[in-house]
């Protein structure tokens, strides 16, 4: 994974090929290398490899999580909430899975039931910016505005650099009457 980390993806995809080709049934490597097409651009391949590792191996959790995530940038409906909910059956320490979930039940309005999803998020991944970024949005949209700018000032804490959620955050901050530090 670490040519994909580096964006050299020609070589990351030639290097997953070949292990797929000496280990047909290496569910992993599809996966790994769903996650390199996917950081390629290529999102229709990443689904291909995604399906392909669940085939050989249908409780694998990073594949169903990144499956769902794929599905959530479709806007598909109910397909990204039962990948979510296998991949948090199989590994309920699945971070992404729960984080996920929240976004998308915050999405339907559902804020109670993102809300639990992103503090468990939280809790097994306490440096999720993006976590927790979205659980500030909800407690804003609950009426929680010190606890939203709480959750604002830490995801801008912790988030790495050129985070995408950080002029949002800024901004919300600002609208809070609490403007960044």
């Amino acid at each position: 994974m670490s040519r994909s980390r580096l964006g050299e993806y020609a070589a990351a995809l030639a290097d997953f090929d070949r292990a797929i080709k000496l280990i047909p049934g290496f569910a992993e490597g599809h996966w790994c290398r769903g996650i390199t097409r996917w950081r390629s651009g290529d999102d229709e391949g990443a689904m291909a490899d995604y399906n392909r590792a669940l085939e050989i191996d249908a409780r694998l959790v990073p594949a169903l999580s990144a499956r769902g995530q794929a599905w959530l940038r479709r806007n598909e409906v109910g397909r990204p909430v039962a990948d979510f909910d296998r991949a948090i059956e199989a590994d309920p320490r699945c971070g992404p899975a729960h984080a996920n979930r929240g976004l998308l039940r915050a999405q339907r309005g559902d804020l109670e039931g993102a809300r639990a999803d992103l503090d468990r998020a939280i809790e097994i991944h306490p440096a999720d910016a993006d976590a927790t970024g979205t659980r500030a949005t909800v407690r804003r949209r609950q009426g929680d505005a010190a606890g939203a700018a709480a959750d604002y000032r830490r995801a801008l804490e912790i988030a790495p650099p050129g985070w995408r959620g950080r002029t949002y955050a800024e901004q919300a901050l600002r609208d809070l009457g609490d403007p960044p530090k």
